[in-house]
């Protein structure tokens, strides 16, 4: 497997580019749900610069001890409000095998 690693000023770069392909892209999410632990930097930073105050954490965990290789994953602090009927952004730092979002109750 290969990473990416980021120091701050490349962090915030490539979240302001994120935050900018959404806006150009028309979505307005009301809300942002940030998978904790390393997206709610990321989820932070993209409710900064897109102005959405109502920032949401999901704690999940999914990694065996190898990167990829864990069970489904398994929420670990839950969403504890509603959010039906609202635009959602989901951010994480990772996107490796695609289970988050697969995730039931997301």
């Amino acid at each position: 497997m290969e990473f990416l690693v980021l120091n701050w000023q490349r962090l915030v770069d490539l979240t302001l580019d994120l935050s900018l392909m959404v806006k150009e892209s028309g979505y307005r999410p009301d809300s942002i749900i940030a998978i904790l632990r390393g997206g709610y930097i990321v989820g932070k930073l993209v409710s900064d610069f897109l102005g959405i105050d109502d920032l949401v954490v999901l704690g999940l965990v999914s990694y065996g001890t190898r990167i990829g290789q864990g069970e489904e994953p398994v929420v670990t602090y839950p969403i504890i409000r509603d959010l039906r009927g609202r635009n959602v952004l989901v951010v994480d730092d990772v996107a490796d095998t695609g289970k988050t979002l697969a995730t039931p109750g997301i």
